[in-house]
């Protein structure tokens, strides 16, 4: 009985014609506003990744070790950074298609 009442409304749903996708106004520039938005924090997460390897090797040749410092903490604060920003913008991609 609910498998005939599922299949019914499927069936009614698909009945009805659906519109074509429309770019609300605006929609292009909002896009080109979130690409350019991902480049700057892909290149700020590559330069971060950089000055912590910096600031870990001077930790190690100051005899502090490097994963004991502060070089660790920016290495994984711009790797986890990328992380968010990637979901981020996997999930607003698929919200906005």
């Amino acid at each position: 009985m609910i498998h005939t009442l599922f299949d019914t409304a499927h069936t009614v749903y698909l009945a009805i014609p659906q519109p074509d996708p429309v770019q609300p106004p605006g929609g292009g520039k909002l896009w080109q506003f979130i690409g350019v938005t991902l480049w700057v924090l892909t290149a700020g997460a590559v330069l971060g990744v950089m000055v912590g390897g910096g600031w870990m090797w001077v930790d190690h040749v100051t005899d502090r070790g490097a994963t004991s410092g502060k070089g660790i903490k920016i290495v994984l604060g711009a790797v986890g950074g990328a992380g968010v920003m990637s979901i981020a913008a996997a999930l607003v991609t698929w919200a906005m298609s």
